[in-house]
């Protein structure tokens, strides 16, 4: 029988995993079933996957996050191919509801990190920041050089539903001067009002 993992606290998104057997059959299938067909190096695909199930099962089991678990997962999500990096930054998303060590090297590495990776950890941004947090590293962000970067700050700024971000936007709004990064800003800011997950227009 499958067993499955989970650890569930008060206003908090509950972390789940299956057994670690069934995830690494699924990883299994996912890494070589088209071996023939693939130039990446599978063998470091797979074993970046199974040390973030491993890891993702012993902090739910456990309750605790680790260092080495947290260098780990940042590690996917800077060296691992797509397939890899996505997943992983779901899980860190969902870590740093539970663990503020997750939050403050989140936030640190935003600051820290190259712009790819800066990139892909915007994914983990949520409502799981506080204000002043959401402030502090959307300011950053929108100076970064990468265009990319300051279009991805507007649209997770918009995924967050905070209103209070708006006077940020607006100011970046009137600072910015590239018409795609404006565009993506006054979407932002026009439907800030929706309800989290929804957009209609």
């Amino acid at each position: 029988m499958t067993k499955s993992h989970s650890l569930t606290a008060d206003n908090k998104p509950t972390l789940f995993s299956f057994d670690i057997e069934t995830v690494y059959k699924s990883i299994e299938r996912w890494v070589y079933d088209n071996k023939r067909y693939s130039k990446r190096d599978l063998e470091t695909d797979a074993n970046l996957l199974r040390q973030v199930a491993k890891d993702f099962i012993d902090v739910i089991e456990t309750g605790i996050l680790t260092d080495k678990q947290l260098d780990n997962f940042i590690n996917a999500i800077e060296i691992g191919a797509s397939g890899i990096w996505e997943p992983t930054t779901t899980k860190l998303q969902l870590l740093s509801y539970h663990f503020d060590n997750a939050k403050f090297r989140l936030i640190e590495l935003i600051k820290t990190a190259n712009s790819q990776t800066i990139e892909r950890l915007l994914n983990c941004i949520s409502d799981n920041l506080t204000i002043a947090e959401l402030t502090e590293l959307f300011i950053f962000t929108f100076k970064s050089k990468s265009k990319k970067i300051r279009i991805k700050t507007a649209n997770i700024a918009l995924d967050t539903r905070d209103e209070r971000l708006v006077p940020l936007l607006q100011k970046e709004l009137n600072e910015q001067s590239d018409s795609k990064i404006k565009e993506a800003i006054q979407f932002a800011i026009n439907n800030m009002h929706q309800p989290k997950g929804e957009l209609t227009f």
